[in-house]
């Protein structure tokens, strides 16, 4: 219906066109017809080598549970998800300003032309500024979203993948910051705006703010250089000073621990002078024994040693468990005791499950043998 409308539409703009100004309009509207039948087709064929182009591949062939070759996934977008679109919008204002050309209305001129309006040159340089903008913007927030869904998503937990949890707030609001500032100015150069005193202000405030503001200086760059250091990330274990907790959020200035009580400390990183990290890598956990002065030493070495090997087979503790519990013999000798200490490695986090599971097998363990 909407084909056969435009037909008579173009029939009656034909006549009308011949009994005023001859065949021009004629031809302005087969122009038109064929501009706008080609710009669905070059819209596909860009939308298909595009999509081709930017979405990555399966990493691994012939696994049934990844992603098809050229297919993404839907938890990890890709930068086809954002020039598709502006691929689409460019196309499609490309056609429209060709069909206005045909129809004898210069839309670049208008604009940008010697005799454009200021109010037409404004409007187009907002347009295109929001427009280069927002796809910048769409774009910066794909890049986060592969980083924090990309291989090292697997081990979130440990490794760059929680780096990157950590860092990705906290640059997705100073890159925001900075893109809306430099598009405001832009728009206000545009409007006729001149944004020299604004720039120049901008620095005088942002120097009486530096010496008004030192503490606040202080914390900000304090905390970037304990990120870039790799210091802590969301989630660890840390101690600072006599303050103890899991990481729970930081702010560009503060760090916010939760205490395993459930209180929240609030550490500004300027006054963090020291840290310790109880959540990497490995933990090596110490037990203290306290034996009766006739006790048979080697018999408790041979004891531990197979409460160690047996630990080592138990799946739930094996997990977690690094290296076996042994012995380290007479550590010292008490008033009413002998003091014999053992260790084990564990991974961060779970020495608390090991110790509880040996504490308990050497127990039965030490009644068994009297």
């Amino acid at each position: 219906m909407l084909a056969t409308l435009y037909v008579v539409v173009v029939g009656l703009v034909w006549l009308f066109g011949v009994l005023t100004s001859g065949s021009r309009n004629v031809e302005a509207a087969v122009s038109s017809i064929l501009v706008i039948a080609v710009v669905p087709v070059i819209n596909r064929l860009g939308r298909g080598l595009l999509r081709t182009a930017l979405t990555p591949r399966s990493p691994a062939a012939g696994d049934a549970e990844a992603p098809a070759v050229g297919m993404a996934s839907e938890e990890s977008p890709t930068f086809a998800d954002v020039a598709v679109p502006a691929f689409q919008i460019i196309t499609w204002a490309a056609g429209t300003v060709v069909i206005l050309d045909l129809w004898g209305l210069d839309l670049v001129a208008l604009v940008r032309g010697s005799e454009a309006s200021a109010g037409g040159r404004a409007v187009f340089d907002i347009a295109l500024t929001m427009f280069v903008g927002l796809v910048l913007w769409e774009t910066f927030k794909v890049w986060l979203a592969r980083l924090m869904h990309g291989p090292a998503h697997a081990s979130a937990d440990r490794g760059a993948g929680a780096r990157a949890r950590t860092l990705v707030p906290l640059l997705r609001k100073a890159v925001l910051v900075a893109m809306v500032v430099v598009v405001a100015m832009i728009v206000l150069s545009s409007l006729g705006v001149d944004i020299g005193p604004l720039l120049a202000s901008a620095g005088v405030v942002g120097i009486a703010i530096g010496f008004g503001a030192q503490t606040l200086v202080r914390d900000v760059v304090s905390g970037v250089f304990f990120l870039v250091d790799d210091a802590f990330r969301v989630g660890e274990y840390v101690e600072i000073g006599e303050l103890r907790g899991t990481v729970e959020a930081m702010s560009i200035r503060s760090l916010q621990l939760r205490h395993h009580r459930g209180a929240v400390h609030t550490i500004p990183f300027g006054e963090m002078r020291s840290l310790t990290n109880y959540s990497r890598d490995w933990v090596i956990e110490k037990l203290e024994l306290g034996l009766q002065y006739d006790t048979d030493l080697d018999k408790v070495k041979a004891i531990l040693k197979q409460i160690g090997k047996d630990m080592m087979k138990d799946p739930e503790v094996s997990r977690v468990l690094l290296e076996p519990l042994k012995s380290q013999g007479v550590s010292r000798l008490g008033d009413f005791a002998i003091i014999v200490r053992a260790k084990f490695k564990s991974l961060p986090g779970e020495q608390f499950i090991v110790r509880r599971e040996a504490y308990k097998r050497i127990k039965r363990a030490f009644e068994e043998n009297g």
